[in-house]
């Protein structure tokens, strides 16, 4: 094998992996997004599942005062 070959293989491996490793770091960034989003999603339906109870039971509270009052 001549010195220009080796180089050619050992250029072509090094490209091979920085392939496969921009590949892996983009899919773990990929997966990263996914479950950020997954958590920020769940976090304002839970938040607005809160506003929901707190709002019904604030007014049975004030009816039920309201109620009591009469």
């Amino acid at each position: 094998m001549t010195q220009l070959a080796f180089n050619a293989v050992m250029q072509e491996t090094r490209d091979l992996m920085s392939y496969a490793w921009q590949t892996a770091n983009n899919d773990a960034e990929r997966a990263t997004q996914l479950a950020l989003g997954k958590l920020s999603a769940d976090a304002a339906a839970a938040s607005a599942k809160a506003k929901v109870s707190n709002g019904m039971w604030g007014a049975l509270g004030s009816f039920g005062a309201a109620f009591i009052r009469r």
